[in-house]
């Protein structure tokens, strides 16, 4: 039988305990009936409107994976505006916006427990969140790729 090393026992009880706390930090988030966590200051760019928010995506002003740190404390619409900025790229695919448009929830899920430890271009959420990987060369054609992971880099590479 294989037997863990004690550095691999301390990394895997740190690993035990901090999706404890994450799951336990999410469930706090969640019961007091907001898509955020409190405690942060407003982001730099909270004032501004959505279409402008996109439009400095768009122009990489703001970079993609760092709505939620110009939106802090509103992670739920930081994956909003990010919504709004893929949805015309995943349009060119087969049925690609109707995902973001129906079949993909995203309100009332605490993205402040998930912002930076679980997955990055956060767009929705299943059991586990939902990222945008890519775009991605499909038949010729670059498209966004929602991808459901809970190792964060992942996504992005």
């Amino acid at each position: 039988m294989w037997a863990r090393s004690s550095a691999a026992s301390r990394v895997f009880a740190w690993g035990l305990r901090r999706k404890a706390h994450l799951t336990l930090r999410n469930a706090r988030c969640l019961s007091s009936g907001k898509g955020e966590c409190s405690g942060s200051s407003p982001g730099v760019m909270s004032s501004l409107s959505d279409e402008e928010l996109v439009a400095k995506v768009r122009s990489k002003e703001i970079r993609f994976h760092e709505l939620e740190a110009a939106l802090r404390p509103d992670f739920e619409r930081a994956v909003r505006v990010r919504r709004l900025v893929v949805q015309a790229d995943m349009s060119r695919a087969p049925s690609g916006a109707q995902v973001l448009e129906e079949g993909l929830p995203y309100k009332g899920y605490c993205y402040g427990a998930v912002h930076g430890a679980n997955c990055e271009n956060v767009v929705g959420y299943l059991p586990v969140p939902v990222g945008i990987a890519g775009p991605l060369l499909l038949d010729g054609v670059l498209v966004p790729i929602p991808m459901a992971t809970t190792e964060g880099a992942l996504v992005a590479s």
